[in-house]
């Protein structure tokens, strides 16, 4: 994984999700992008753009990636548009499929929960 992206999510991206409610909250997250990883281990995918759209995959929209000047210097623009459909698409309120692997990967892996506690309390606070 580029450390240079990982640091920028760490320190940039994660940090807005201290203060949500448990059904997005940073453990939420982090749970996202361990799944999404794990997953893309399985189909050899760029870890960088798994580890970015699973950052930006709640409230923080497609949008807000696509307009920081960071991301311009670190994926092509063929990259960038994957990772921004895909942060559109891993939605369950969506009414397509996600339009790339990465999505579907994304969208799986935000419907996992630890256990069923999990789910009630990611269903009930949303």
């Amino acid at each position: 994984m580029n450390k240079e992206i990982e640091n920028y999510i760490n320190s940039k991206v994660l940090p807005l999700y201290e203060n949500n409610d448990e059904s997005h909250s940073l453990s939420h997250i982090n749970n996202v992008i361990n799944y999404s990883l794990q997953l893309g281990k399985k189909y050899n995918l760029n870890e960088d753009i798994l580890y970015t759209i699973s950052a930006y995959h709640e409230k923080i929209s497609a949008e807000y990636f696509y307009k920081d000047k960071f991301w311009e210097n670190n994926f092509s623009e063929e990259e960038r548009k994957i990772i921004y459909e895909a942060i559109l698409d891993h939605r369950a309120s969506s009414k397509r499929n996600p339009r790339s692997i990465y999505g579907k990967i994304v969208a799986t892996a935000d419907r996992q929960f630890d256990c069923f506690e999990d789910a009630v309390k990611r269903t009930y606070t949303y």
